[in-house]
């Protein structure tokens, strides 16, 4: 009785029926598949594969744009196998002929084109609509007019909007304020790109072409490139894009030389540890490389590029440390791995970062510390690149700049920190290190 009841479940329950629709075409993808005796149905995937439910004796109805329909009888045999291969033939529209008449068209583009009459047109400022003129704001302006406090009028005596005055005390109008500065800068320097081709900066300038984004986003901290951007000067940008490009590459070569200086030194410790009976031979191997390389040996390094916006009173800095060494500081102050620019980073990583950069990097006007906030952080092959930004700085109150870095300098006794300032036409730049981590600019 048992095996009767099992045997009918069977039979009044439909099956899986697995198959795959074939053709010639290459979409074979969103084809419709209809169990038109129980009502089921379903589509394929890009490969061609569907599963139904049918039993034995059911139709199924396959049918797309591009084919020809096809009903397919499901058998006791195609419900034993695994897998049921169904052939779709192409749909192939064949047109009679074209008429040209009606247009007078006599089909030579030259005669044509100057008989056919133009026509304006359609737009919402031809259409006369209402703020058809108007530039639609970006999501930052946005968010900054819902922020800010709006234009008086007589209903703010009844109800006082409190919204405003809350992200004005909490610093939320400020922050936005800067972030529309910011996306107006990077439109600006999207703006600059496109008015030279890529491969110009690529055969010209010496770039790589897939750090362009990174050196337009280096030469947006300048303080000329608001106004050379908005001249549209070609002669003038093309020689500041060239000025920027040397110091861009120089920076970059000069990362990259003390880190393949670093690997070396490694890779011959290892070695030298390893075959420790050879260890002459080996130690002569290594100072022989070594004296390949000329004065001094910076093993680990990072860079930090620090410029003055007298437009927005500010100091504006990209710091740039390599990965592994951040992660390597954050395990061993805070037994933590961070796994920086990573999907797996650990949620807490740029907390305990910055609060290791209020205390490693500091910035003194005329003796006083000065706040300074990270806005923000994004990576480049094995470096991480930071953007750091302090405000109310006014030149005509400042004597003298101190910049303090003592960055992975408890972590590696190697470590050297690179500073460049430009503060309006005076440049200079710092190599700070562990017994030395200070650099004093005295303004004139």
């Amino acid at each position: 009785m048992c095996a009767s009841l099992v045997h009918g479940q069977s039979f009044f329950y439909p099956d899986n029926f697995k198959g795959r629709v074939v053709s010639t075409a290459e979409d074979i993808g969103g084809i419709s598949v209809q169990n038109t005796t129980r009502g089921y149905a379903t589509i394929t995937d890009d490969a061609g594969f569907f599963e139904i439910r049918a039993l034995a004796q059911d139709s199924l109805l396959l049918s797309g744009v591009s084919f020809e329909k096809k009903i397919f009888v499901v058998t006791k045999a195609h419900l034993e196998q695994k897998l049921v291969y169904i052939p779709l033939e192409e749909k192939i529209t064949e047109l009679q002929g074209i008429v040209l008449m009606p247009y007078n068209l006599s089909g030579d583009l030259s005669r044509d084109a100057n008989s056919l009459g133009t026509q304006e047109v359609i737009t919402a400022s031809t259409l006369g609509l209402p703020n058809a003129n108007v530039k639609p704001l970006m999501q930052s302006e946005r968010l900054l007019r819902e922020a800010a406090m709006p234009k008086f009028n007589v209903s703010m005596l009844l109800a006082l909007p409190f919204n405003p005055i809350i992200n004005e005390i909490t610093g939320r109008t400020k922050m936005l304020k800067k972030r529309v500065a910011r996306d107006k800068r990077y439109i600006l320097s999207e703006q600059m790109r496109t008015f030279f081709p890529d491969s110009l900066y690529v055969n010209r300038l010496g770039l790589k072409e897939d750090k362009l984004s990174d050196f337009f986003y280096y030469c947006e901290i300048d303080d000329q490139f608001l106004s050379l951007a908005k001249s549209q000067d070609l002669l003038r940008i093309w020689e500041f894009l060239k000025e920027k490009s040397e110091a861009y590459i120089r920076n970059n070569k000069m990362l990259w030389k003390n880190r393949y200086k670093s690997l070396l030194f490694n890779w011959c410790k290892k070695v030298y540890m390893r075959f420790r009976y050879v260890k002459f031979i080996i130690l002569g191997c290594f100072f022989l490389c070594l004296l390949s390389w000329s004065g001094t040996h910076k093993f680990y390094l990072s860079v930090t590029q620090l410029n003055y916006s007298e437009k927005e009173h500010s100091l504006q800095m990209t710091s740039r440390l390599f990965i592994d060494d951040l992660n390597s500081l954050i395990l061993k102050r805070y037994n933590i791995d961070a796994h920086f620019e990573t999907k797996d980073q650990h949620p807490m990583a740029m907390q305990y970062l910055e609060l290791y950069f209020q205390k490693k990097f500091k910035l003194i006007i005329n003796g006083k510390s000065l706040e300074y906030q990270i806005l923000g952080q994004k990576r480049d092959t094995d470096v991480v690149v930071f953007f750091i930004e302090a405000t109310g700085v006014y030149l005509t109150d400042v004597q003298e700049l101190e910049v303090y870095n003592a960055l992975l300098t408890d972590l590696f006794d190697e470590q050297q920190n690179v500073v460049h300032l430009k503060i309006n036409n005076q440049k200079k730049s710092f190599l700070l290190m562990k017994d030395k981590p200070s650099g004093l600019l005295k303004l004139d």
